[in-house]
């Protein structure tokens, strides 16, 4: 009875511990931060070429991607990388929510850059492939399939291109194109510059904060701001 009794004081302490942030390491030389797997309270429509959910978008001048109303007042910009679990899990779950929540209404804008991880091979690929699509008006279909598949070398990045329905010679011209190099690399010294080290990291109007958060979390750091 004692035992049955303790057994039972453990797991009753062991749910009260406080739950995680989840973060990646995003170092070149860094192991990774052991972490609690993510929890989510909502569940998210997928984003699809044709659906409600596909927000305006717009490919600025420094290479990011952006989502939603030019004239939002506030902005939360993302580094992310394709090869990232948990940026997947923000893009796949938490984004089509936000469109559906803030951006739509004109209340935000989401950016988007890529963060280029050397551990990855094919991280610059993606990067740059996202930055090709989006000059056609399709970046974000195109980090949605980047985001989906687990084949991400050249030859099926030009198979997601050929799926999306993108000029294909066109986006093959951009991704041999060493401007659009160039243009993943100024992204990248900026993302430095900022002392983004992991992904993904959030600028919320200039607040940075790091690491996967729980939706209810990420929508009360957004309703804080829009009441200021």
């Amino acid at each position: 009875m004692r035992q049955l009794f303790l057994i039972s004081s453990v797991i009753i302490c062991t749910a009260c511990l406080p739950s995680t942030h989840v973060i990646e390491e995003g170092t070149e030389t860094g192991t990774g931060v052991k972490i609690e797997a993510p929890k989510h309270d909502s569940e998210a429509p997928e984003i699809t070429e044709t659906g409600s959910l596909l927000s305006t978008e717009r490919l600025l001048e420094t290479g990011v991607l952006e989502i939603g109303s030019s004239k939002a007042p506030h902005t939360l910009l993302i580094f992310t990388e394709h090869n990232c679990n948990y940026c997947r899990t923000f893009h796949k779950e938490q984004l089509p929510i936000l469109i559906s929540e803030f951006i739509n209404s004109g209340e935000l804008r989401i950016q988007i850059s890529p963060f280029v991880l050397n551990k990855y091979a094919n991280s610059k690929d993606l990067a740059q492939a996202a930055i090709c699509a989006s000059k056609q008006g399709k970046g974000l279909i195109m980090h949605n399939e980047l985001f989906s598949e687990s084949n991400r070398d050249l030859k099926s990045i030009n198979s997601y291109a050929k799926e999306i329905e993108l000029d294909e010679a066109e986006f093959e011209i951009c991704m041999n194109n060493t401007g659009s190099g160039s243009t993943v690399s100024k992204m990248q010294d900026w993302a430095k510059s900022l002392g983004v080290k992991y992904v993904p990291t959030f600028f919320l109007d200039g607040e940075k904060f790091e690491g996967l958060q729980y939706y209810s979390d990420l929508r009360g750091r957004i309703e804080k701001v829009l009441e200021d």
